[in-house]
């Protein structure tokens, strides 16, 4: 399928289910969201880094279009790899830190746990990609402290809800989530909410 006839597609997903797309995504593989495409396979399946990039804008007090946010990161963000199916191995932090800027958005890649911790006790949300301990795979979620809890947006891939728990730094939530720390994209300072 051509991506122009994907994007089609997609939008037609969150335009039939707009509610679902009016507040941040959880449960990337719960309809409505896992009836969308990118590369090769179904929004369950490779999505969360869209879903991070959404949520992130969302968050920030933005009202971004997910069929947008899914049709850039399939042209800017997904690994390709000739053997592979397109969107095997999922998108790429700097790919997501791309569309993010395309979609107006200031932000930045890091490793930092201290810049991450800063935005985070700024009230601002954070993308984690981390890769799980015994699994191996790698997710995007988007985390914000709020109060004395973390919300952890689309944590699972049939979360129903936002999951809080009381960890307040960056390390100890991954850690929490069972993973370790691959990479961190942080709003930029004019992003940030006052």
């Amino acid at each position: 399928m051509k991506s122009s006839e994907k994007y089609r597609r997609n939008r037609r997903v969150e335009t039939g289910s707009k509610a679902a797309f009016s507040v941040p995504i959880n449960g990337q593989g719960r309809e409505p969201y896992s009836l969308t495409t990118l590369g090769d396979f179904s929004g369950g399946y490779n999505t969360c880094g869209s879903i991070a990039a959404f949520n992130f804008m969302h968050l920030l007090g933005h009202k971004p279009s997910f069929s947008r946010i899914l049709y850039l990161t399939e042209k800017y963000a997904l690994f390709s790899l000739p053997f592979m199916k397109k969107g095997k191995l999922g998108a790429h932090a700097f790919g997501i830190a791309r569309v993010l800027k395309i979609m107006g958005i200031g932000c930045a890649v890091t490793a930092s746990v201290k810049k991450a911790d800063k935005a985070l006790s700024d009230d601002q949300p954070v993308i984690l990609l981390y890769q799980d301990k015994k699994q191996l795979y790698m997710h995007f979620v988007v985390i914000r402290i709020s109060g004395n809890k973390a919300e952890i947006f689309n944590r699972y891939n049939n979360s129903k809800s936002t999951v809080f728990i009381e960890k307040t730094d960056i390390r100890s939530i991954t850690e929490s989530l069972g993973g370790r720390i691959i990479l961190l994209i942080i709003p930029n300072r004019k992003e940030r909410l006052t």
